[in-house]
């Protein structure tokens, strides 16, 4: 509706997975910018929506895919808020008047900005997502160990953003040995670091949402 782009942009309304060239005045495309990110990395179908449409005759072989990569992290969290709310969503109703149940509620993904919660190891990455890719399968399976880290609680606050490299630091105050240390974990956070472009020179830019790499005021998207 703006004036300033009359005659210079062209939208298509289309579904991306059905474009044609000859949707697009049989030019091809120079850079595709997609916002698929979540808190994962790779969900609203990402890697399946937009390898399929980089590998088609829309696209170059040099066509530019902004985000370029993006790696999903996991870290163990304990939370006795958001065990409590994930507990309380078993008896909300879904269609036919049932009940979510318990297993239900407690297996299910949720977006959530981690309140009253402790990330108890230092996060590790799970696997990656690139485009443009020459492989075309989408599956990812990861197997992780978490070294206990008596001070990262404390380093990553009851919140949400960067760690504090300051209090990470310290040498732990326990005078017990970690394995001695009880504590709860109640699930596992998720978080994405992903590669925007980066150029010939190697410079990146970057955004994520993993506490160990945070970029500064990153408030759209939550583990």
């Amino acid at each position: 509706s703006d004036e300033r782009w009359r005659g210079i942009v062209t939208v298509v309304h289309a579904d991306a997975r059905m474009l044609t060239r000859n949707r697009i005045g049989n030019n091809q495309i120079d850079i595709v910018v997609s916002e698929l990110l979540g808190s994962f990395g790779d969900n609203e179908l990402s890697p399946e929506c937009l390898d399929p449409f980089l590998a088609s005759d829309c696209c170059k072989p040099t066509t530019i895919s902004i985000p370029q990569r993006y790696t999903a992290s996991l870290a163990p969290v304990t939370s006795m808020r958001l065990h409590s709310e994930a507990k309380q969503q078993a008896d909300m109703a879904k269609p036919g008047n049932q009940c979510v149940g318990m297993q239900q509620a407690m297996e299910t993904p949720y977006v959530v900005r981690p309140h009253a919660a402790s990330q108890t190891h230092t996060e590790k990455e799970c696997w990656y997502f690139e485009h443009p890719t020459a492989h075309s399968s989408k599956e990812r399976v990861a197997s992780l160990e978490f070294e206990p880290n008596m001070s990262l609680g404390a380093a990553s606050g009851c919140g949400y953003g960067r760690v504090d490299e300051g209090i990470l630091g310290l040498t732990n105050p326990s005078p017990l040995p970690m394995a001695t240390v009880p504590f709860v974990v109640h699930g596992l956070l998720g978080f994405f670091s992903a590669t925007l472009y980066q150029n010939k020179l190697g410079e990146a830019s970057v955004i994520s949402i993993a506490p160990r790499n945070f970029s500064t005021g990153m408030f759209s998207w939550f583990p």
